[in-house]
């Protein structure tokens, strides 16, 4: 590992989008090292964690490719007798099967399908399986006066609408939106939850004028606090495309890993071998919260 201090560009307060991937080939980070082209990743620094948590690392990144024209976008430079621009690359380890699940993010959703797509490629005979979040469960285990946490709350979704032509999708954010009585009529309208629920809620189900229509979700934020003062919020998507905010100097980052226990722990971590095509920027409207 080198020893000159990195400049990690685009490394703090940004929005990051990412993937997680596993295999039993990628078991540690040199494995995760040879899965980009050569050269591409440079110093490696690795970051504070919670005790007996596996690393995080945060890793320069260059690319030929310039994938912002902000102002305050990096400048080209010359390595390898290239022209390259340089960004930070995160790779966050956890355990999925007593297997290891990395989390790697970007910057940018344009960074993200161009540098994944790479991931995807050269994965190729790895075995590579990509992770996505039961949604539909996460929101089960976290619904009802007993929840499966109390350190962790919905405070975003996007749903589908299954039997409404008229309407395409209802978005819902607040700071429990679970525990609203706006999602509590939405669960009485919606005929797959509804069969799960009480004989009484059937009784309201059948009378509502409102009875077939479905509602399936596409993206949770979901909100991590401790009540110690640890925070970390991050948007999952049906199709496995995660994002999540890094605040100054990473310092929430290490909350991520009692986020992924609790998705491992309670079985709501879905490995596939579909990769994840939808990658895209979030609407104003379902942005994560500023933790500051």
């Amino acid at each position: 590992m080198r020893s000159q201090r990195p400049s990690f560009a685009y490394s703090d307060q940004r929005d990051y989008t990412a993937i997680a991937i596993s295999s039993p080939i990628v078991s540690d980070f040199e494995g995760v090292r040879d899965l980009f082209p050569d050269k591409s990743i440079g110093v490696v620094e690795e970051l504070p964690t919670m005790a007996s948590r596996p690393p995080i690392r945060r890793c320069e990144y260059f690319s030929e490719d310039q994938f912002s024209t902000a102002a305050d976008a990096p400048k080209p430079k010359i390595r390898g007798g290239r022209k390259v621009y340089e960004y930070s690359l995160y790779a966050i380890m956890s355990n999925i099967n007593d297997q290891p699940m990395w989390l790697l993010g970007v910057p940018f959703a344009r960074m993200a399908a161009s540098v994944f797509k790479i991931v995807r490629d050269r994965g190729r005979g790895h075995g590579l399986r990509y992770i996505s979040v039961g949604l539909e469960q996460l929101i089960e285990s976290l619904s009802g006066e007993e929840p499966a946490s109390t350190d962790l709350l919905i405070t975003g979704a996007e749903f589908s609408v299954r039997g409404d032509s008229p309407a395409e999708r209802v978005v819902l954010t607040g700071t429990d939106i679970l525990h609203s009585e706006t999602y509590s009529f939405l669960r009485q309208s919606d005929l797959p939850r509804n069969q799960r629920l009480s004989e009484q809620a059937t009784k309201v189900h059948s009378e509502s004028p409102t009875e077939g229509i479905g509602y399936v979700a596409q993206r949770c934020r979901v909100a991590f606090n401790d009540h110690g003062g640890g925070r970390f919020n991050f948007i999952a998507d049906q199709q496995g495309v995660f994002r999540f905010r890094i605040l100054s100097g990473a310092r929430n980052l290490k909350y991520v890993h009692p986020v992924l226990e609790f998705l491992n722990t309670n079985q709501l971590i879905t490995p596939t071998t579909i990769y994840p095509l939808r990658i895209r920027e979030d609407e104003d409207a379902f942005a994560l919260q500023n933790q500051e």
